[in-house]
């Protein structure tokens, strides 16, 4: 299950390994879950470091929130 906590991504990165590591490294979560949800955050870092002229301001702000949709809606479809 996905933790929908896009916030503690951008903000908490130091405590993915120390207080949020159980939360974030739950038993159901596979590798290749763990794989396609960075490659999915590099997309959207990616696109908000360059972005087209017609995007959204959320596309500049919010890179973690829009991987957490994308990863949502992918493994939304896998299940």
């Amino acid at each position: 299950m996905l933790s929908r906590a896009p916030h503690q991504a951008k903000f908490f990165a130091r405590e993915h390994f120390e207080k949020l590591y159980s939360k974030i490294f739950t038993p159901d979560l596979s590798g290749s879950q763990v794989v396609v949800t960075v490659l999915l955050h590099r997309i959207a870092e990616n696109h908000r470091r360059r972005p087209d002229d017609a995007d959204s301001p959320c596309v500049r702000y919010g890179a973690c929130l829009i991987a957490m949709q994308m990863a949502k809606r992918l493994f939304n479809e896998l299940i």
